[in-house]
């Protein structure tokens, strides 16, 4: 298993607490178990000193040519959250990463270790259960433009998140709304002329949710926040017809 730590940013307790796989395994019998699925576990662990940090332990490359010959799901979320820090997007702090290299055997894992970015709240949670969505429209507002500006910058660089769900996005809950990116195993620079495809997928995505939330003037707006634009141009009328559609 070989591990790769970020010394630059790690403090001298965070390199014993992470610095070996065996480790980060002793960590998580006394951390707080969040979440699992097919391809991974979360856990949440409180330092002495107070500070939180996410541990991500996958146990499956992913599914069909994953397992074989594409780089792993892991492999895939350690690249795309490098790639968030160096175009200065705003992302939770990757500190230790790596997994089995041992391709011809069994998959032995892959693991992750973040910083907890405090004071945020997913987007998806945000809007089912913080009552300042509903009660601050221009704060709600302003946070639905952080988050199309935040799109708008990551596909100025070609790079294709490929599940922008709400749930993948944090936002400060202070004024400043900011929105941190997480959670991009999928994600990938394209400069192939399939590229367009992959950027109107991703407001898809997060239209999808929105209808629950926004309503169809608050979406356009997203949209034209995303252009950069006050108004509708006519080359983006059936565009956005079909992405409003019911």
């Amino acid at each position: 298993m070989s591990i790769r730590l970020h010394h630059s940013i790690l403090t001298q307790a965070e390199q014993q607490w992470f610095g070996t796989p065996e480790a980060i395994q002793s960590l998580i019998s006394e951390a707080h178990f969040i979440t699992g699925g097919p391809y991974n576990r979360i856990w949440r662990w409180e330092s002495p000193a107070g500070q939180c940090y996410y541990i991500k332990i996958y146990h499956a490359r992913g599914h069909h040519l994953r397992n074989y010959c594409v780089k792993s799901r892991a492999k895939g979320e350690w690249e795309s959250l490098l790639y968030f820090q160096r175009n200065n997007l705003n992302t939770s702090e990757l500190l230790v990463y790596g997994e089995s290299s041992l391709y011809h055997k069994a998959y032995e894992g892959g693991f992750l270790v973040q910083r907890e970015v405090t004071e945020t709240q997913d987007l998806r949670q945000l809007a089912e259960k913080n009552p300042r969505w509903q009660e601050d429209k221009p704060w709600r507002r302003k946070v639905l433009f952080n988050v199309a500006d935040t799109l708008r910058k990551l596909h100025q660089t070609r790079f294709v998140h490929r599940d922008f769900k709400w749930r993948n996005i944090l936002v400060k809950l202070d004024n400043s709304t900011a929105v941190y990116l997480i959670d991009c195993p999928l994600g990938r620079r394209r400069l192939s002329p399939f590229y367009h495809l992959g950027w109107w997928r991703d407001l898809r995505s997060f239209d999808k949710t929105a209808r629950r939330f926004l309503s169809r003037t608050e979406r356009l707006r997203v949209y034209l926040a995303y252009r950069q634009q006050t108004s509708l141009a006519s080359q983006d009328k059936k565009l956005i017809a079909k992405l409003m559609e019911n």
